[in-house]
């Protein structure tokens, strides 16, 4: 082996080998790869292991991390070949076939794709055929509902696992209700209940009714507490004191308006409809439809209609602003977007910029400093990839709400392995819903914070 573990990768890893069913909450970029399959090696557990993953990284990051640490796992992947051509259905029902039949080997799958395990399982008295006693579910926290298909096959199969493992750096990205489901992935509900029922009876209390139902929850005074405590033997978090991570920048870029842009912005925000033209009249249907159409236009686009690629461009101030930091910045440039018309418009503006199209080769050509400019999707590359071998500036040219996407995305950047002191651009446009969206995200991130300091785990001198 060609690493050396941090103190605190050492203390997380003998955690992992002292428990069978854990959860590592670790910051992003902490190493939770490098660390579990360290603790794998040496645990050489019996069967086969299962990885799930979102797409990108179950197609190339265990597998990079195993090739660059010298690691001696067999491996299989379920999603592409060798060449990183995607498998035919032909192709993934043949591999699923001879599962059974394999000598123990490492196995990678997309969440997506983790419910067909199952379903293409050969069945023994009626009953689906599980063939891996250790499960490494990366991004614990795309597990978090307890409705979806991936969660109901968990539960299914979590008695038949001998090991589970869960690795996160956001695990309530939404709040402490995310909890229930990825903690039920290592206990079976012992300590949060045996259903979400239970759960929210106990920690929490409406706050908003639907037609008599509760839809909107809050912790009960004390709850909070009380959750740290009853998970705290089961899930480690650390702060990660040896990393030495460069400083990170955090630079809100005001991007001023125009009078007329203003007008129609106040005005759809205002009246709920923006005519544009005789046959393009935009009424958003709800709150939620205005939220985005308020956001297309602060970014400079609006959408015609719900469901159309059709966009009507309203001003450039967004690339305006980029141009000046592709301009004064010797470096390559990340651009996360969130619409196709920011995609659109950045590409056009940019001739050397590129859309990640999660191949290996893109990912290489990007870690080389070959490409200046490369637009990413939170959605897409915010998890688990490694990009800070390639540049150590991030655009964000519109925000998502979502906390766990903005975390993510920093982190392709701000990682172990970076050398260079990282900088995160916000471009906000002025007294728009652009303010807003930073703000709300900023706030999520003081619950992500509290809890990840109260699960601390005391690293020993």
């Amino acid at each position: 082996m060609n690493f050396t573990l941090h103190p605190y990768q050492e203390q997380t890893k003998q955690f992992i080998m002292t428990h069978p069913y854990c959860g590592l909450f670790l910051d992003c970029g902490a190493g939770k790869t490098l660390t579990t399959l360290s603790a794998l090696q040496d645990i050489n557990p019996h069967g086969h292991i299962l990885v799930v993953a979102p797409k990108n990284v179950a197609k190339f990051s265990w597998a990079n991390e195993i090739r660059k640490w010298g690691f001696q796992f067999p491996t299989v992947n379920l999603i592409v070949n060798d060449n990183g051509k995607e498998l035919s259905p032909k192709a993934k029902k043949l591999l699923y076939e001879q599962i059974s039949d394999s000598p123990p080997s490492m196995y990678f799958i997309n969440r997506e794709m983790f419910p067909k395990l199952l379903t293409n399982s050969p069945t023994y008295k009626g009953k689906p055929c599980w063939w891996f006693p250790n499960l490494v579910l990366d991004e614990l926290q795309s597990f978090k509902s307890y409705t979806s298909n991936r969660f109901k096959l968990l539960k299914e199969i979590r008695p038949l696992c001998q090991r589970v493992i869960g690795l996160t750096g956001t695990p309530a990205p939404n709040g402490l209700l995310d909890l229930w489901a990825q903690v039920y992935a290592f206990d079976q509900g012992e300590r949060l209940g045996r259903n979400i029922t239970a759960y929210r009876n106990t920690f929490f209390r409406p706050t908003m009714y639907v037609q008599n139902r509760p839809v909107k929850f809050e912790p009960l005074p004390g709850a909070e507490e009380e959750i740290y405590r009853r998970i705290s033997d089961i899930v480690i978090s650390v702060k990660t004191p040896g990393l030495n991570l460069p400083p990170i920048i955090y630079n809100n870029i005001v991007v001023p308006m125009g009078p007329d842009e203003k007008k129609l912005y106040r005005t759809l925000l205002r009246e709920k409809v923006l005519s544009l033209s005789p046959n393009n009249e935009i009424v958003p249907a709800n709150a939620a439809v205005l939220q985005g159409k308020l956001s297309q236009m602060a970014s400079g686009a609006i959408y015609v209609e719900e469901g159309s690629h059709d966009y009507i461009k309203i001003h450039e101030n967004k690339l305006d602003a980029l141009d000046h930091i592709v301009q004064t910045t010797g470096s390559p440039i990340l651009v996360a977007y969130f619409y196709q018309s920011d995609l659109d418009m950045i590409t056009k503006r940019f001739p050397d910029a590129v859309a990640f199209d999660g191949t290996g080769r893109m990912y290489d050509d990007w870690n080389a400093g070959n490409i200046p400019l490369m637009c990413i999707h939170p959605k897409s590359t915010g998890l688990g990839l490694n990009f800070q071998e390639g540049g150590h500036t991030l655009v964000w040219y519109t925000l998502s709400w979502s906390l766990e996407d903005y975390i993510q995305t920093n982190a392709r950047l701000y990682r172990q392995g970076q050398q260079y002191p990282v900088t995160i651009h916000h471009l906000l446009s002025e007294h728009t819903i652009d303010e807003k969206i930073l703000s709300a995200v900023e706030m999520k991130d003081m619950t992500e914070q509290r809890l990840l300091d109260a699960l601390q785990y005391a690293i020993q001198d």
